[in-house]
C-alpha cells in the first residue's frame, strides 16, 4: 500500500467527520481542531495512527478496498500502546491530542464493527474518556477549539450514561455546568445529566424491590421526581434563541422515496447548521428515555394488586406520555433527511457526492435507543432498521446494524 492511499483514507474521514462551526460557539463543531494537531504529530505518534486507522477502515468500508482494513488494524494496534503511554503522563494526558485520539479509537471500533473478544455496547475507550476528562478539570484558559473537543467528548459519555442508565460522576457534570459553553447547551447538558441520574435510580428501585409497600413509596417518589424533570425538559425548546431552532417543510417525493421509505410522517426538519441536529435529538432521546421509565413505574404502581396506589391522574399521564414519546420520535425521524445529506439548509434536493458520514454517526444514538422503546410503533422500528442499513451501506459505519444485544441498555423500557 502507497502512502497515497493513507493520505486519501484521512482527507476523506476529514470531509467526512470534521464540522467547522460557522460562529465560535462551543458545541458547534465535531473534531474542529483534529486535522491541524495531525499535522504537526509525528507519523508514529497515537493520534496519527488512531487518525490512520479510523481513516482506512471507512474508506475500505465505502469502497472495494478491502485490503486497507488490514493496514487499519495494524495501525490501531499501534495506537493502543501509545495511548496507553500518553495517559500515564501527567501533562501528556490532558492534552488535546491524547484526547482525539482516544475519541478516534473508539470511531475505529464503530466505523469498523470490531470489538475485543467479550466487549458488549459502549468500547473500553468511553471509560478512558472520563478518566482523561476528569484531569482535564474546568480549566477556562483552554482555546475555543480545545473546549469544543472537550464538549465533544462530554457529549459521548452522556449517551453513554443514557444508555447503561449510569450516574454521572461529579466532575462530568462540572464539565457540562462549565460557563463556557452557550447557556442552551448548559441547560440541556443538565437536563441530561439529571435524566441520567432518574434513570439510575428507577434500576435501582426495580432492582431492589421486595415489597408493595415500600417500592410503592419508592415509585411514587421517583414518580413524582419524574414528572417535575419533564416538564423543565418540556420547556428547554422555548427558551431557545433563534439560531437553535429549526423548520418544518413537506418531505420532498425523492427525499420521502429513499431515505423516509414508506414512514407515515411527510414533514422533514431543517436547522440552521449540522450539529443543531444531534443536539436537538439528544433532547429528544433523553426525555423518550424519561417518559418510558415513567410508564415503567406507573405501570408497576398500578399493578400486582396495588390499583390503588396509581391515582386516576397518574394512569391518564401515562397515556399521554406514550403519545409524547411517539410525537418525540417521529421528530427523530424528521430529522433523518437533513442529518443524511437528502436536503440541504433550504430544504432542496442534495446530490448523493455531498453527503458527508457524520450525519449516519449523528443518528447512531436515538435510532437505535428507540428501537429498545417498547411503545414504539413496531412498524416505525423496521423503518429505524431501514435506515440503519442505509446508514450502513452508504457511509460504511458497521455497527449502525450490529447485533442489537450489544446495543441493548442497561434496562428493558
Amino acid at each position: 500500500m502507497t502512502t497515497d492511499w493513507v493520505r486519501q483514507a484521512i482527507c476523506m474521514f476529514f470531509h467526512d467527520y470534521v464540522a467547522i462551526p460557522k460562529k465560535a460557539a462551543i458545541g458547534t463543531a465535531f473534531l474542529q481542531n483534529v486535522p491541524e494537531m495531525c499535522g504537526k504529530e509525528k507519523e508514529m505518534s497515537a493520534l496519527t495512527q488512531a487518525v490512520s486507522a479510523v481513516a482506512l477502515t471507512s474508506l475500505a468500508n465505502r469502497t472495494s478496498l478491502d485490503y486497507l482494513s488490514v493496514q487499519a488494524r495494524q495501525r490501531y494496534g499501534n495506537a493502543l500502546p501509545l495511548v496507553t503511554k500518553s495517559i500515564c503522563g501527567q501533562e501528556e494526558m490532558k492534552a488535546d491530542s491524547t484526547l482525539a485520539a482516544i475519541l478516534c479509537l473508539d470511531f475505529y471500533e464503530i466505523v469498523s464493527g470490531e470489538k475485543p473478544p467479550g466487549s458488549k455496547r459502549w468500547s473500553c475507550h468511553v471509560d478512558i474518556l472520563e478518566y482523561i476528562l476528569r484531569a482535564r478539570g474546568t480549566d477556562q484558559t483552554h482555546s475555543t477549539e480545545s473546549h469544543s473537543l472537550t464538549y465533544n467528548a462530554v457529549v459521548y459519555l452522556q449517551m453513554r450514561n443514557l444508555n447503561q442508565h449510569n450516574h454521572p460522576s461529579k466532575e462530568s457534570e462540572a464539565l457540562v455546568r462549565s460557563p463556557i459553553r452557550e447557556l442552551p447547551l448548559r441547560q440541556n447538558g443538565i437536563l441530561v445529566c439529571e435524566t441520567c441520574h432518574f434513570l439510575a435510580r428507577v434500576d435501582e428501585i426495580f432492582n431492589e424491590a421486595t415489597t408493595i409497600p415500600s417500592t410503592s413509596d419508592c415509585l411514587s417518589e421517583i414518580i413524582q421526581a419524574g414528572l417535575a424533570l419533564d416538564e423543565r425538559l418540556e420547556f428547554w425548546p422555548d427558551q431557545l434563541p433563534e439560531d437553535y431552532r429549526y423548520t418544518s417543510i413537506q418531505t420532498p417525493n425523492c427525499a420521502s422515496e429513499n431515505t423516509l421509505g414508506p414512514h407515515p410522517k411527510l414533514s422533514c426538519h431543517l436547522y440552521s447548521s449540522s450539529p443543531m441536529a444531534p443536539l436537538w435529538n439528544l433532547h429528544r432521546i433523553t426525555r423518550i428515555l424519561l417518559l418510558a421509565n415513567l410508564v415503567k413505574c406507573i405501570s408497576m404502581l398500578a399493578g400486582d394488586g396495588a390499583q390503588q396506589m396509581a391515582p386516576t391522574e397518574l394512569i391518564d399521564y401515562s397515556a399521554q406520555a406514550v403519545n409524547k414519546i411517539q410525537s418525540l420520535a417521529d421528530d427523530i425521524c424528521a430529522s433523518v433527511p437533513y442529518l443524511l445529506g437528502e436536503i440541504d439548509q433550504d430544504g432542496m434536493l442534495r446530490h448523493p457526492r455531498h453527503t458527508k458520514a457524520i450525519g449516519g454517526f449523528y443518528l447512531l444514538f436515538p435510532l437505535r435507543s428507540m428501537l429498545f422503546v417498547k411503545v414504539i410503533h413496531p412498524v416505525k422500528k423496521a423503518w429505524i432498521r431501514k435506515r440503519l442499513a442505509y446508514i450502513k451501506n452508504t457511509f460504511g459505519i458497521q455497527e449502525a446494524l450490529m447485533d442489537e444485544r450489544h446495543l441493548q441498555p442497561a434496562a428493558a423500557i
